[in-house]
């Protein structure tokens, strides 16, 4: 299903829902369990209360190979604590579909395996994994390598690095803001300053500790409408690179598109386990908001989005592909039915 988010009272929003194979469509209900819509797709006008749509489904035994147990689709999940990254080809895949699996180290780390509920499955840094009967969670391990401690996301002359990263959303999103930390030693206190954009403000009351940094206690400080200052004390991260904390931030649905905005970080000071107080570098992030189906970018949803989401499709090469507002059913995979999924935007 796509459409779903948080939207202003009278908005008409595109809501649209897909079958997966061996199923078909039955209609739209409301909280109260009445029809909304008989149509797979449609517009719908929100009201000033919260509402829940749900798309119900009949399987079809005369549609499926196997007429009495349809195909399922499961989660495939990749995650690491730190040293590196990973990616998956795809994060639900139906019984049986494979999708590639890949960890890159980073410079002064190395692979270790990849693990299983603290088990090794392999120690390929990338493979093909066909999926099984149910969902499956695979952990990335690095090592760090004290022979090779130069971390590129690091200046020469500092030990220690702050850095937000680009994070691509759509109006109506919740974004995920993570704030990453690297390290050539053990740190314990911490303070430092972060400024967010004055359209996209934070949630402050849910904002996440990462598990390498549990212990602390974190304290913040509203110094302007969208400026914080945070005080991380008590605790310890041991050296590495890892995701220190996470913001979640609302984009309003009215959110002015094609524009990015920058999430900033300054006045950083740690603490080093010998008691040394000493400041750290920082790299700034960026906030991008893009119309849902704006697949090259261009703050227009046309067929030249339509033809650039196929091109993506058939795995020829794109110059621009938006990969956050190009999948329209949220299925995390990209196919003709987001294809579909523009042209509808393309023809209201």
């Amino acid at each position: 299903m796509s459409g779903g988010g948080k939207y202003q009272a009278g908005q008409r929003v595109s809501l649209s829902a897909s079958c997966e194979s061996g199923y078909v469509f039955v209609n739209w209900t409301n909280n109260a369990g009445d029809t909304v819509s008989l149509n797979r797709s449609f517009t719908y006008v929100t009201t000033p209360a919260n509402e829940t749509l749900t798309a119900h489904f009949v399987f079809d035994p005369s549609a499926p190979s196997e007429p009495s147990d349809p195909i399922l689709r499961h989660r495939v999940k990749v995650s690491t604590v730190d040293g590196g990254t990973v990616t998956a080809g795809a994060s639900r895949l139906l019984e049986g579909e494979s999708c590639t699996i890949q960890a890159t180290p980073n410079s002064g780390y190395r692979f270790k395996g990849w693990f299983v509920c603290d088990t090794l499955y392999t120690s390929l840094s990338q493979f093909s994994y066909k999926m099984g009967k149910k969902d499956i969670h695979f952990v990335a391990k690095f090592e760090f390598d004290p022979a090779n401690p130069s971390e590129p996301q690091m200046p020469e002359k500092n030990k220690y690095a702050f850095y937000m990263m680009t994070v691509i959303g759509k109006p109506g999103d919740i974004l995920d803001i993570p704030l990453y930390l690297t390290s050539l030693d053990t740190l314990c206190d911490m303070s430092f300053q972060i400024t967010f954009p004055e359209s996209l403000r934070p949630e402050m009351n849910e904002f996440y500790l990462n598990d390498a940094a549990q212990g602390y206690s974190v304290s913040c400080t509203e110094v302007g409408d969208t400026c914080y200052i945070f005080s991380l004390i008590g605790g310890r991260i041991k050296a590495g690179n890892t995701e220190l904390m996470r913001f979640k931030v609302p984009v309003p649905a009215d959110y002015k598109t094609g524009m990015s905005e920058r999430t900033k970080i300054n006045q950083v000071s740690v603490i080093e386990k010998d008691g040394a107080n000493i400041t750290a570098s920082t790299r700034n992030g960026r906030i991008a908001i893009y119309k849902r189906g704006d697949t090259n970018g261009d703050n227009v949803v046309n067929v030249t989005d339509v033809m650039n989401l196929v091109t993506f499709v058939l795995k020829e090469k794109t110059e621009v592909f938006i990969n956050e507002v190009s999948d329209m059913n949220d299925d995390d995979t990209f196919n003709v039915t987001d294809a579909m999924g523009v042209v509808e935007i393309v023809l209201e």
